[in-house]
């Protein structure tokens, strides 16, 4: 969800998918999502046969988990908050990559149509938002498997196996060293969605978390 929502103010700066997922995938902001989701949608195909709602569960009992262990997850609750919304807007026969037009529309673009002429420094904004995003659900996920007693190595196996799968998630959970998170790079992102009007409800609440 976060990584459609900063496509969305990447596609109202002017700057084009393709050149986005390229510039992604290639750095600190790379996912499961950035190579698989992404990708499709710059080729105009599905990328998943799977149900929303089935997502919508999984992500509802993570945060279940968390309020009966007292871990605080802002970031995820965003997430959910904004999933759980548009499963009930698009209904119960929706499937994950109806959420690419939701939140396009949301965004008042399209996320496939051309470039236009795109200031300079938006995908390097739009990458620090996406990785400093990353990096704080790994650490709340984290957080939520050492307070149910999950087995570190092995959750961070299944993690990487799955829509989980992140480069700072990889850095999180190794315990290895990451470029440090650019707070002033995530604020002037925020400060030009609200701008042009863009919700960035996940990035926006993991700026308040820095």
């Amino acid at each position: 969800m976060a990584t459609l929502e900063l496509l969305g103010l990447a596609r109202r700066l002017g700057a084009s998918a393709a050149a986005l997922t390229e510039r992604l995938n290639a750095g600190p902001a790379a996912s499961f999502v950035t190579a698989r989701l992404l990708p499709a949608i710059v080729e105009g195909r599905a990328s998943a046969d799977f149900a929303l709602g089935l997502m919508v569960k999984d992500v509802d009992q993570a945060a279940a988990m968390a309020r009966a262990a007292g871990v605080a997850m802002p970031v995820s609750d965003a997430a959910q908050a904004l999933m759980q919304v548009a499963y009930d807007l698009l209904g119960a026969d929706s499937r994950l990559d109806d959420l690419v037009p939701f939140m396009a529309r949301g965004a008042d673009t399209d996320f496939t149509g051309p470039a236009s002429d795109t200031p300079p420094d938006v995908q390097a904004l739009v990458e620090a938002a996406l990785a400093a995003v990353h990096r704080l659900l790994a650490h709340e996920s984290l957080a939520l498997a050492d307070a149910v007693g999950l087995d570190r190595a092995r959750f961070a196996a299944v993690m990487a196996a799955g829509s989980g799968a992140s480069v700072q998630a990889d850095h999180v959970f190794a315990g290895t060293p990451a470029d440090p998170l650019d707070p002033a790079a995530i604020a002037a992102t925020c400060s030009r969605a609200a701008a042009l009007g863009v919700p960035l409800t996940i990035t926006t609440t993991a700026q308040s978390r820095m």
